[in-house]
């Protein structure tokens, strides 16, 4: 790691920053950012022509309106997701194809956790036949099921153990699972072609 640093979440200009990164020629440049910040990054890395091989953001990519915001200079940009809508899950495609009847667009993974979350806890209310909460977290820990999302388990504290995280890329403006392989639905570029 050659460089670290945070920053107030009112910042709008990551020029310095991003300035102060590229002088140290990373291989990889990753920020745990939400949607405004990783696309300040990406526009202040262009605009500064700072160069490196990947370019990962926590939650900034996922949004569709990323690549909206930045045009080209979202292309090839990495982001981590929990649900992706080509997932080979529990009843995925009909939830997919559900979302889209309904909707006219595919569901982002915002609906897809929170439907997930739903059905597990309804299926939890049900099987305890009461809203008492110490009841509900004592079926919680006993969960042991797949959902759209993936596979539900918790362990004795509640932290859960079932699913994990995808990496998607951002391929010819569409959203790409790039790994794991076995879910991928392209390969990933690297390195990070030159800004346009």
């Amino acid at each position: 790691m050659v460089f670290k640093e945070t920053f107030p979440p009112s910042t709008t200009d990551f020029s310095a920053l991003v300035l102060k990164a590229g002088e140290l020629k990373p291989d990889v440049i990753i920020g745990a950012t939400y949607l405004a910040d990783a696309q300040g990054i990406v526009r202040a890395a262009k605009a500064q022509n700072v160069q490196a091989k990947m370019f990962a953001f926590s939650i900034g990519p996922v949004e569709p309106e990323f690549y909206k915001g930045l045009g080209t200079a979202g292309e090839a940009i990495f982001g981590s997701t929990l649900y992706f809508k080509s997932l080979k899950t529990k009843g995925n495609a009909e939830f997919v194809k559900a979302f889209r009847d309904k909707f006219n667009l595919a569901p982002t993974y915002h609906a897809a956790v929170a439907y997930a979350s739903m059905k597990v806890f309804a299926g939890v209310v049900n099987k305890v036949g009461t809203l008492d909460q110490d009841k509900i977290r004592e079926e919680f820990l006993k969960v042991n099921t797949d959902t759209v999302v993936g596979h539900y388990q918790l362990d004795k504290t509640g932290l859960q153990l079932g699913y994990s995280s995808y990496a998607l890329q951002w391929l010819n403006g569409q959203q790409e699972l790039v790994f794991p392989e076995a879910q991928a639905t392209a390969q990933p570029l690297l390195p990070h072609p030159a800004w346009q």
